[in-house]
């Protein structure tokens, strides 16, 4: 899921979640709390698949069967990690397939889709009256559980905030992913799991310090999802797993399953539930049906729509900034509808491209099961490619009107704070906006070789995106003024440069395939001839022109590792440098002697400089933060860059041998990707303003 607006920012250059550039609000942490939901009634169903999901004719529901005729060849051809994908609309089972060896009968890990099972478990809990208050902290009510474990500044996690993602605890994600993984793929599941849960997860969960205070930022923790089941445990004397099987499993029919538990008994509450796709599916209906099942209220309306409703402000621990948490609510996701093909979309989704996706609208539940056992960056693209076959393969095939409920309405909020273009003197005086609107996001920004014209990416502003967005380049004069659309590709298109003769732009461009979709392309400054240089299928990032405008310079992933590439300008002679060199976001020196680029490295980027053959590579700008995305001045005398050496990202300038480092952007900007005016004068940025009550950064 979800990524910047490919720029990488410190989580890894490209990752799950496609986040678009910097963003920044002016909300306070408040807490959401919980409201009624609205008077409405839920479906009426002619029947309840507690003993099996009835099958029909896809175009009894308003689904056009041609459409879905095309699904399986597109999935053996362009997602061949699927091992199912199920569509239930109105209650009916209206398209199963299998994959790499799965049937209906046979169980699939759910990784983190768990954690939505989890949320649904608590719920069902606390309409029974096992849970009365959602706010009961870990150092009060909770104490005699927790008590020995705790340290002073874990006291007060609430059950509120573990569902909400927001205990606070320093917890890696992604080194989690990575150390599991690599267990997977070398000893198999059944080692990984044991090396995991040989061991107290409650203590493991809260040997980590604090990042914030309880409530403040949302980080996504399994963490907070295990200490969750293990309050659910002191709270009700039972597992998750036995409270599921007596109560929830066969309510709804489920009877073949398994759930991993730790050393001490406690059910894994983020992950390590196995189910089928049918019975994914059952949980999806559970919720269409607003907690009702057969007539018996399992959950609570009001649960049903607090845990899937987007949470109130507060820091996003991934960015450091201050802002809506529209994406996630209680252990479930939330997408907006500009984000999700025109519709509201609740997602209960795991790591690899596990889903159960709720389209409510429709009525629609859709179930993708996928390979887990891929390193993480493979994980994410599964993930976005599986979000993106719903929405540009499957939402297409629905033809009846969609029937807005206001019960699935998101909440009224003001829209995400979005990227502007700026202005900036060398110097760092004299910033001024250039071209702001509320309703777009502006990122990436180059100047035309005669400094009367800007390029640069506009897209819908998000933070977290399921999947991909359409982000076109546009073209505007100087001043902001005649704004008009260069690329209408629907791909993501980023990272623009002019030719030295200006009659033409390169830029990277992500299609739906993943990341290894994202090539080079070139289009004439008019907007014809838009053209596909490198058509590899490897993962290109960042292009900038030989200064006699003959050669194209680019990183690629082509031989597996991120390294710096050249080719010509129609594309041809493509290869690494004589002197091969790892690297992307390449920029050639205004006399063509030398390439400055930036390497990522154990978590880390720096800029690095090397002679245009690649001899002589050498560490340039560099340190524990992030430094990257660096241009030459076109005197040769400076270079421009993006950093975060000040907590939030900002641009700097150095002069060509890496002294006398300046931060040029302002201390009340989030800023990235700055360009220099052909004259030296002005650099061009995108950033965002702080305003009062935000905090700064930006993120993964």
């Amino acid at each position: 899921m979800t990524k910047p607006l490919p720029g990488r920012w410190p989580r890894r250059l490209l990752s799950t979640v496609l986040i678009v550039g910097a963003l920044l609000a002016a909300c306070t942490g408040a807490q959401p709390t919980p409201t009624s939901a609205p008077a409405s009634p839920p479906p009426t169903r002619d029947y309840w698949p507690t003993d099996g999901w009835r099958s029909d004719a896809a175009a009894n529901h308003g689904l056009d069967e041609a459409a879905l005729a095309g699904l399986r060849a597109q999935i053996e051809q362009e997602l061949p990690f699927l091992d199912s994908l199920l569509i239930v609309k109105d209650g009916y089972l209206v398209y199963e397939e299998y994959f790499n060896g799965y049937d209906v009968d046979r169980l699939h890990q759910l990784a983190s889709v768990t954690k939505s099972f989890t949320s649904a478990l608590v719920g069902m809990a606390q309409a029974e009256g096992a849970i009365t208050d959602l706010d009961a902290t870990l150092g009060g009510e909770l104490r005699q559980y927790f008590g020995d474990l705790l340290r002073r500044d874990q006291r007060n996690i609430s059950l509120r905030h573990l569902l909400q993602m927001r205990s606070g605890l320093a917890f890696d994600e992604e080194a989690l992913y990575e150390d599991s993984t690599s267990l997977v793929i070398e000893e198999g599941y059944d080692a990984a799991t044991a090396a995991f849960t040989q061991r107290d997860l409650t203590r493991y969960a809260l040997e980590h310090d604090m990042a914030y205070r309880p409530g403040e930022a949302w980080s996504y923790s399994t963490a907070d999802s295990q200490l969750l089941s293990a309050a659910f445990g002191a709270l009700t004397g039972q597992s998750l797993e036995d409270f599921a099987s007596q109560r929830l499993f066969p309510a709804l029919g489920i009877d073949d399953w398994n759930w991993v538990a730790d050393v001490n008994g406690v059910s894994l509450g983020g992950t390590g539930l196995e189910l089928t796709p049918r019975d994914m599916a059952k949980l999806g209906f559970l919720y269409l049906n607003r907690g009702v099942w057969e007539g018996q209220e399992l959950l609570r309306a009001d649960w049903v729509r607090l845990s899937t409703t987007s949470q109130g402000s507060g820091v996003n621990a991934w960015s450091g900034q201050t802002l809506p948490i529209e994406w996630y609510g209680m252990q479930w996701w939330t997408w907006r509808p500009e984000l999700f093909a025109g519709q509201r979309a609740i997602a209960a989704q795991g790591y690899g491209g596990q889903h159960v996706i709720l389209l409510p609208d429709h009525d629609m539940i859709v179930v993708t099961t996928a390979e887990p056992a891929v390193a993480p960056d493979a994980a994410e693209n599964q993930i976005n490619e599986s979000y993106d076959l719903v929405k540009y393969s499957i939402l297409p095939a629905v033809t009846d009107q969609p029937v807005t409920d206001p019960f699935w309405a998101a909440p009224d909020a003001s829209p995400p704070p979005a990227d502007a273009l700026y202005t900036v003197d060398a110097n760092g005086r004299g910033r001024r906006a250039l071209l702001a609107d509320p309703q777009s996001q502006f990122w990436g920004p180059a100047w035309s070789p005669d400094g009367t014209q800007v390029v640069f990416s506009k897209s819908v502003p998000a933070v977290v995106s399921p999947g991909s967005i359409p982000v076109e380049l546009y073209i505007a004069d100087s001043d902001g003024a005649n704004l008009r659309q260069l690329t209408s590709n629907g791909r993501s298109n980023y990272l623009p440069a002019w030719s030295p003769d200006g009659r033409q732009i390169a830029y990277v461009s992500g299609g739906r395939g993943g990341f290894d979709s994202h090539e080079i392309y070139v289009i004439n400054a008019d907007g014809s001839g838009d053209t596909n240089l490198t058509a590899n299928d490897a993962q290109e990032y960042g292009v900038a022109w030989s200064p006699d405008g003959s050669k194209l310079a680019f990183g690629s992933k082509r031989d597996g590792e991120m390294g710096i590439y050249t080719m010509n300008r129609d594309g041809s002679e493509q290869q690494p440098l004589p002197i091969p060199a790892a690297g992307q976001a390449p920029w050639w020196s205004p006399d063509g002697r030398q390439i400055v680029y930036t390497l990522e490295s154990e978590g880390n980027a720096d800029i690095y400089v090397m002679d245009a053959d690649g001899g002589n590579q050498r560490l340039h700008i560099g340190g524990p933060e992030w430094e990257y995305l660096a241009a030459w001045s076109p005197d040769g005398q400076r270079i421009a860059f993006t950093s975060h050496r000040d907590g939030e990202a900002a641009i700097y300038v150095a002069n060509a041998d890496g002294s006398d480092v300046k931060r040029v952007s302002g201390r009340n900007v989030t800023a990235a990707v700055g360009r220099w005016l052909p004259d030296g004068t002005q650099l061009v940025f995108n950033g965002a303003e702080q305003r009062a009550g935000g905090l700064l950064g930006l993120f993964d």
